[in-house]
């Protein structure tokens, strides 16, 4: 009968510990797989910026990643119509969206830059 007390006792205390545990490594493994997304982000990124070609205004880039399962859009366009940007010819926008199912959600990543290519004028001879 001691022994059934014992047990009963020792399951109480370690009950909580056990769930708690378990809620700890199932977020490390989210955030874990949620980094793991943003550097395949980082790369499509860099991989988008060597297919776009110099001069192009806008450009357009989709990919599916399979492991884990991501799908990838990436979007360079021109910052113009902004006042704050005024005078500022060349400047862009770099978009990489990431998008994926977790469990029953649909979740999203945006990774937003900005680059700049000088335009170069043209002089008058």
């Amino acid at each position: 009968m001691e022994v059934m007390i014992a047990i009963g006792i020792i399951a109480i205390g370690l009950t909580p510990a056990l769930l708690l545990q378990n809620m700890v490594l199932t977020r490390v493994h989210r955030m874990g797989t949620r980094l793991h997304r943003v550097f395949l982000a980082k790369q499509f990124l860099f991989t988008a910026r060597e297919k776009r070609e110099k001069g192009v205004d806008e450009f357009y880039l989709e990919d599916q990643e399979p492991a884990p399962k991501t799908k990838l859009l990436y979007r360079s366009e021109p910052v113009d119509g902004d006042a704050k940007f005024d005078g500022l010819r060349g400047l862009y926008s770099e978009r990489v969206v990431l998008s994926w199912q977790d469990g029953r959600d649909r979740q999203r990543e945006n990774l937003v830059t900005f680059g700049f290519e000088p335009v170069r004028d043209r002089k008058k001879k």
